[in-house]
């Protein structure tokens, strides 16, 4: 049998770090890994998965050779992938001036962070009749439990997630 040590020190999560993930249907763990990145397409909507932001993963550092020292933990504890879990509401970049008045975009969502991060990355591509598609590291995003508006530039996680 193998042995693997236990970190004393919370792992430090790339998107590449592998995660064993525990079936919703049958309780067992996963016979192999998935990375931050697979587990971010696969949460992220828009079909349903077979994992869901409850499902309980666990981390493995395979330079160390050890399991992530917090354990078995839901997917959506874990910052990049609580970010892939969301739905975001963001500012249209259809701001109007007129001689008095400056009003911001119009609000749309929500939408998943898949679709967030189609928009963001077509925001090169589109033509310059269709406003509503252009959206950058400026756009402000919302989601519930976030403290106000934000830019995407100034939300790290999301934009990993993205």
């Amino acid at each position: 049998y193998c042995i693997i040590s236990i970190s004393k020190h919370a792992m430090k999560i790339s998107l590449a770090t592998p995660f064993l993930y525990q079936n919703p249907t049958t309780g067992s763990p996963s016979t192999a890994t998935l990375t931050c990145t697979q587990l971010c397409r696969l949460l992220c909507g828009p079909t349903t998965s077979f994992l869901n932001p409850s499902t309980r993963i666990l981390g493995y550092d395979s330079i160390s050779q050890s399991y992530d020292s917090d354990g078995w933990k839901e997917a959506s504890t874990v910052d990049v992938l609580r970010e892939a879990c969301n739905s975001w509401y963001y500012e249209s970049a259809a701001a109007t001036t007129t001689t008095t008045t400056t009003t911001r975009g119009v609000i749309e969502g929500p939408i998943s962070t898949r679709a967030l991060a189609k928009l963001y990355h077509q925001n090169n591509n589109c033509g310059e009749d269709n406003h509503y598609l252009r959206i950058a590291g400026t756009t402000r995003v919302y989601r519930n439990k976030q403290e106000g508006w934000k830019q995407i530039d100034q939300l790290d996680h999301l934009q990993l997630a993205m």
